[in-house]
């Protein structure tokens, strides 16, 4: 069985081939628009959506500014889950919402985009306890 992202990488591989990159060399993650997000997420990650409490998007970039892939950090559904580390953490935590990388992007881009993102958010707005949820699907 494959993931969902699998499947949508391999489709547009075949509808729009593209060389995989071979080095990740000169890529870096910084701060992005929510729309700049959308244009990753809606093709490529399994909900097909934006999260509705989005609080910051960061994108891996190549050396040539294009954007491959995103990270999106929010609160969900309610503080509930904020409270994974108890109430008296709730704000140095946020939740990885949604991610997605381009057919063509490295494999390691994944993990190279979520350790400099969460990196990058903890310095940005403190956030020091990271979850994320996922599809037995």
């Amino acid at each position: 069985m494959k993931c969902h992202q699998r499947k949508i990488r391999d489709e547009m591989m075949a509808s729009s081939p593209r060389p995989v990159q071979t080095s990740l060399d000169g890529c870096r993650v910084e701060e992005i628009s929510r729309s700049e997000a959308e244009s990753i997420i809606l093709v490529y990650e399994w909900l097909g959506t934006m999260p509705t409490a989005g609080q910051a998007f960061y994108g891996l970039k190549t050396p040539d500014n294009e954007l491959i892939g995103v990270a999106c950090f929010g609160l969900g559904h309610g503080t509930k889950q904020r409270d994974i580390c108890g109430v008296e953490y709730r704000e140095k935590a946020i939740g990885l919402e949604r991610g997605a990388c381009v057919h063509w992007a490295h494999p390691h881009a994944p993990s190279f985009l979520v350790s400099k993102a969460v990196r990058q958010a903890y310095l940005d707005y403190g956030w020091q306890i990271f979850y994320a949820y996922s599809d037995i699907e």
